[in-house]
């Protein structure tokens, strides 16, 4: 019933829609402050998007069939004609085994969602073992040289605790609030430290976009295991914060268009690499944010609504 429904995770999405749609846009042009402004996105966007799915997630074979492979096959087709038809102007090639650009989070969800029956059970003690296991394969992964964008295999390593803290996420605030008093004023506080703290370190030193990726391996100075274990910590905090801020009541637009957001996900990607292709985002830097963030609400209001996601859900029926 809609009065049980958690309206924090609904309004939640659609942030988290809108900040990958703009920061996708922030790729259009380079200047210092939009650089900026997109490696902070890029702190917490996807770990808290993969984290939503982990808190959701079942093991439904069907489900996983309609609603992601079906998708990754037919959007993974139209992105590769997209890009040789509009894009490169070259021969038509059709691959599926390295991700389309944002197609990577369907793999990796996939992937995820086939792992739910090997892990622990809920009320388990060992989800605490898995969990540190797999930050433990993320932070090593890095080291080796031959894990990148082929299968997605580095993303799906390394966003992996994202979605086992978000499947065991009410099991793990149950036994938080039996340890700490006053849990939610102790994360918010916590969670604020560690992410101006973490977010002012990763600026001062620089640290190219490409490392908050998740997908390539170390190679410099700048790009270590140190600096890997940074972005889980200020990930993990922007998600306390993020579900600590935000209300747990219908918000009128936002519940709605947060109730399903992969179609503005997978669409979105079409409008950002044809405006890409036409170099029209030529303006003073202030401009060039205004201008994207109109087109940012534009594309989730006009992908978000009911009438077009039901639309292309019969595609997958």
């Amino acid at each position: 019933m809609e009065q049980e429904r958690d309206f924090r995770f609904d309004n939640l999405r659609l942030i988290l829609i809108f900040f990958v749609v703009f920061a996708h846009f922030l790729e259009l042009f380079n200047n210092e402050i939009t650089l900026s402004i997109y490696k902070v996105i890029y702190m917490f966007h996807m770990p808290a998007f993969i984290f939503l799915t982990g808190r959701f997630a079942k093991f439904d074979i069907r489900k996983i069939l309609k609603r992601l492979l079906i998708p990754y096959i037919i959007f993974q087709t139209l992105f590769e004609l997209f890009s040789s038809v509009f894009i490169k102007g070259a021969d038509i090639s059709i691959q599926y085994t390295t991700p389309y650009w944002i197609l990577w989070f369907l793999l990796a969800i996939i992937v995820y969602y086939l792992l739910i029956p090997t892990l622990p059970k809920k009320d388990s003690k060992f989800k605490y073992v898995i969990i540190s296991v797999s930050l433990l394969v993320g932070l090593l992964v890095g080291f080796e040289k031959t894990i990148g964008y082929y299968f997605s295999l580095s993303r799906i390593f390394v966003f992996f605790p994202m979605f086992l803290i978000g499947y065991y996420s009410k099991e793990i605030s149950q036994d938080i609030e039996k340890i700490i008093k006053r849990p939610k004023l102790v994360g918010l506080i916590a969670s604020v430290i560690m992410i101006v703290a973490i977010t002012t370190i990763l600026l001062l030193i620089d640290v190219p976009k490409h490392v908050l990726y998740g997908s390539y391996p170390y190679s410099s100075n700048v790009d270590s295991i140190w600096i890997r274990i940074l972005f889980y910590i200020v990930s993990l905090s922007w998600i306390i914060f993020l579900c600590l801020i935000i209300p747990n009541k219908k918000v009128p637009f936002v519940s709605v268009l947060g109730r399903d957001t992969m179609l503005i996900y997978l669409l979105h990607g079409f409008f950002i690499k044809y405006l890409e292709s036409l170099d029209m985002f030529k303006f003073n830097p202030f401009i060039n944010v205004l201008i994207c963030l109109a087109l940012s609400i534009g594309i989730i209001v006009l992908f978000g609504n009911k009438f077009v996601v039901r639309a292309f859900a019969r595609l997958t029926k």
